[in-house]
């Protein structure tokens, strides 16, 4: 509604496999161009072959994007601004933080705590397992999900990080 390209289109639910976090499959999604360029921590996913997606994700109950940060220390309050777009406001987040669950960074803490979001921090495997439980109640969730293995290729190069996103002008509105 406030970034400029991004359509809501109506997509069902979709869960992700537990087994893979790694590799979620991806049957649907919604794209938003406005979206990626505004915050370049976020890229659209493509289908990739057999539906497979490497790398970080991002999950909601209608959106699947693939998400920079690979490991928890790239994980910072500046990659997950995008939560400030949500609406309604996420309940939970589900942090997956890879092959093993680790502490969660101070200034992601207080990042959460000042959106006033509970945040469940686990291993990627159980953390989709959580998530998808969560959006199958129907629960206002979002999974941040990073890659078990990060040192996997991506399907394609991501582009270099720009200049940081709260210096954005249209954002400060």
């Amino acid at each position: 509604s406030g970034v400029q390209g991004c359509e809501r289109r109506h997509v069902p639910r979709v869960n992700l496999p537990s087994a893979a976090a790694s590799h979620p499959h991806v049957r649907s999604f919604r794209c938003c161009t406005g979206l990626q360029q505004a915050f370049p921590e976020l890229l659209s996913l493509r289908k990739a072959r057999r539906g497979l997606v490497p790398g970080s994700v991002i999950a909601q109950s209608d959106m699947y994007l693939m998400w920079r940060p690979r490991t928890m220390a790239e994980v910072t309050p500046e990659s997950l601004v995008f939560l400030e777009l949500i609406t309604p406001t996420p309940e939970v987040l589900v942090l997956g933080c890879g092959a093993t669950a680790q502490p969660l960074p101070a200034p992601v803490a207080a990042y959460l705590a000042s959106r006033g979001m509970k945040v469940e921090v686990l291993d990627s495997r159980n953390a989709t397992g959580y998530f998808n439980i969560l959006n199958e109640e129907g629960r206002v969730v979002v999974g941040a999900l990073l890659a078990a293995d990060p040192s996997l290729p991506l399907l394609e190069d991501l582009p270099e990080k720009k200049d940081p996103i709260y210096d954005r002008a249209w954002l400060k509105n």
